[in-house]
């Protein structure tokens, strides 16, 4: 089912993050070696350890500082401490209260007491995901089974009045849909009565036996498409409505993806931009503007010995 491919999809996020948090914290042992070594090699563990952090912010929600000698500490959910200088938690999945579905625990600290973080973490594609698995998807199959069960129940109601044709004349009172399994899952066990699978003339649309061309229970049928089977609303608008929504809510994410985006990439623009900067360069630039300094310096100072002998000459 959906449910289950996003539930394994969940489960293989999971085992990335906590990937991504050790090597966040062995990257700090790093980070911490290094710092009688030279500038560049501190700089690129920190390049590295920086790509991994936002790497990880896509995938749930953290906040994190860089602390003593340079090392990170980052928070997860529920403020779980997640890296401590070379200490990290684990990120894991267990089964749910219905033994179906993956809860997202963080195991904190060297006892690893589990924290259950599934709903608590808000931001990244797992919280997304969790979002779709937990939400979207029941809300879409509730709306899909009850218009299944109203559509069977009331096509039951109807072809159980009627009469079969020629063997099955006296095949009445038994329903067009079966239904088995969960209620709850209506539409995934809906099927047809095993009598109207093996002949036509099962199907109960007479109003009475022995009558050809009756045809009043079809145009009953047909009817239903009119009535609000659904409350107070018809099939058709029933099935309209909860489409819409589900698109709308499509419309909504698609927008808050694009917007988001676009702040990434001004973001990461910004970031670049700073991050370039050569500190050399910088250097060598900064001598050569003291030079020209110095030069225009002197030609001021020159200019102003000489209006100052001018003037000494006129006197």
């Amino acid at each position: 089912t959906h449910r289950d491919d996003i539930n394994n999809r969940i489960a293989g996020e999971v085992s990335e993050a906590s990937a991504m948090v050790e090597e966040i914290a062995k990257l700090n042992i790093a980070i911490k070696g290094a710092e009688t070594s030279s500038s560049k090699e501190v700089s690129d563990l920190l390049d590295q350890q920086d790509k991994i952090l936002r790497e990880l912010t896509q995938k749930m929600d953290i906040s994190y500082y860089r602390g003593d000698q340079g090392m990170v500490v980052v928070r997860g959910p529920a403020e779980t401490l997640l890296v401590d200088r070379g200490s990290f938690a684990k990120i894991d999945v267990s089964r749910a209260g219905d033994g179906n579905l993956y809860d997202i625990v963080v195991l904190d600290g060297a006892a690893y007491k589990p924290t259950v973080v599934t709903h608590e973490n808000k931001r990244g594609r797992l919280a997304g995901m969790v979002e779709v698995r937990d939400r979207v998807v029941p809300n879409l199959l509730d709306s899909n089974n009850k218009m299944a069960g109203a559509f069977a129940g009331s096509i039951n109601a109807i072809h159980r009045e009627g009469f079969g044709l020629k063997n099955y004349q006296e095949t009445t009172g038994r329903n067009f849909f079966e239904v088995s399994g969960n209620p709850d899952d209506i539409a995934s066990t809906l099927k047809m009565d095993d009598l109207v699978i093996e002949s036509a003339n099962a199907i109960s649309v007479a109003a009475s036996p022995n009558a050809p061309g009756d045809n009043v229970l079809v145009n009953n049928m047909l009817r239903l498409r009119e009535q609000k089977v659904m409350g107070d609303a018809t099939l058709n608008d029933y099935y309209a409505n909860y489409v819409g929504v589900f698109g709308l809510d499509l419309v909504r994410t698609q927008q808050t993806k694009d917007a988001d985006d676009t702040l990434i990439r001004n973001l990461n623009a910004r970031r670049d931009s700073v991050a370039g900067v050569s500190m050399d360069e910088e250097a060598t630039n900064l001598l050569k503007w003291q030079a020209n300094f110095t030069a225009s310096s002197k030609v001021i100072t020159t200019v102003d010995e000489m209006i100052e002998t001018v003037l000494q000459m006129k006197r």
